[in-house]
């Protein structure tokens, strides 16, 4: 499992979110975002959209599976988000 804390560098309203959620649902690896006490799975769009994220939000991204270098790296870049 990998954990990553980001500043988020983009609003993830509904079309970003949904290609969010398209390109993690092409990994085989488990995909969650965590905003405090909340943690929805990142392949699920109504819990993408329901999280609201905003730019300048610190977030987690935690990947968990086979492939989740690669799934953390290309959704990381996605985000274009900064290493905090």
């Amino acid at each position: 499992m990998i954990e990553r804390i980001f500043c988020v560098q983009v609003d993830l309203e509904v079309k970003p979110a949904s290609l969010f959620v398209q390109k993690a649902s092409r990994f085989e690896c488990a995909v969650y975002i965590k905003d405090g006490d909340n943690m929805i799975n990142a392949k699920s769009i109504l819990g993408m959209i329901s999280i609201g994220i905003t730019k300048e939000k610190k977030i987690t991204l935690v990947t968990d599976g086979s492939d989740e270098e690669d799934a953390m790296e290309e959704l990381m870049n996605f985000f274009l988000l900064k290493d905090e």
